[in-house]
């Protein structure tokens, strides 16, 4: 279900899933960012409540996705914050409007567990990258690298190879050729979604990931889960993101050894060093397209093969 390119002047829903903007003033610059890309952009709700860790209630949330999804005049859909609260959405999404609708939403962090639902239950392609606080950010603001890359892909266009806004590159762990379905996010959301239908069958999938604040025990028990569920045998190959905002205690297992104990040996490319995860100057990456990841001694790279969305009609 591939979504037509966005165009100049097509609106845009803005929608709070999950958690709301820690700073309205940065989400309101984000909005206005946005606007001057020549885009309309529609806030869906006037007034983000925030309802502890949650954007307001599961029914407000819901009720707003649902909308999002439904209008035919929204052609995209990004994503206010990620934070906490998705997975509570899922029962409730109207996935035969999204077959109807097809869109692009734009997300990552919380935002996963939306990306998957939706591929496994609408077929969905997503984009896992910038939110609208992102946006508005100003200490750490969006390069135009950064820029340039997120809206060729929403405009049906592939870089010639896929490396950072500032040419980071991937690394080699493990050697291999493999090509299959790109699919991603965040680990922990990966893993809550391991055993409900929510979970795409990930046999042959290249799987990204990366995760913020988590400890290298915690990183292991959800690889460990991923192993015993019988999903890291099947995959076609694994693109290792950041691990970030994690302090290390004392006589603990790096993160690098963590991933060499479930991938060292692993029977397919392995790539490190991928340019994603919870910093705003990052790779955004396309949910759903087919992909190829090459690994040799001298380094890795991961090809498009298809473009995130598709000519538009008008």
């Amino acid at each position: 279900m591939k979504a037509p390119a966005l165009l100049s002047g097509d609106t845009i829903a803005v929608i709070a899933p999950a958690s709301a903007p820690r700073s309205m003033e940065v989400y309101h610059r984000g909005l206005v960012r946005l606007k001057e890309r020549g885009y309309q952009i529609l806030p869906l709700r006037d007034q983000i409540t925030p309802y502890g860790y949650l954007a307001d209630t599961d029914a407000i949330r819901l009720a707003e996705l649902n909308e999002a999804i439904r209008r035919p005049d929204i052609k995209a859909i990004f994503s206010v914050r990620g934070g906490y609260g998705t997975p509570r959405l899922l029962p409730g999404i109207d996935y035969d409007a999204a077959k109807r609708h097809p869109k692009i939403l734009v997300g990552y962090s919380d935002i996963t567990a939306l990306h998957w639902a939706l591929y496994q239950k609408s077929g969905w392609y997503g984009l896992s990258g910038h939110l609208v606080v992102e946006w508005g950010a100003e200490e750490d603001a969006l390069s135009p690298s950064a820029e340039a890359l997120f809206w060729n892909l929403l405009g049906g266009k592939n870089p010639d190879q896929v490396v950072g806004p500032a040419g980071e590159t991937l690394q080699p762990m493990r050697p291999g050729t493999a090509e299959g379905v790109l699919l991603g996010g965040n680990l922990m959301l990966i893993t809550c979604l391991l055993g409900t239908p929510y979970c795409p069958d990930l046999t042959g999938t290249l799987l990204f990931i990366e995760d913020v604040g988590e400890k290298p025990y915690s990183v292991d028990r959800m690889l460990m889960q991923l192993r015993l569920a019988g999903h890291l045998d099947k995959l076609g190959g694994v693109l290792i993101g950041g691990f970030t905002d994690a302090d290390v205690p004392a006589n603990s297992l790096g993160f690098n050894e963590v991933f060499d104990h479930y991938f060292g040996n692993a029977p397919y490319p392995v790539a490190t060093n991928l340019c994603y995860g919870h910093w705003t100057n990052k790779l955004c990456l396309p949910i759903g397209i087919q992909a190829r990841l090459e690994v040799n001694a001298q380094g890795a790279s991961l090809t498009y093969l298809e473009t995130l969305t598709q000519p538009s009609k008008t």
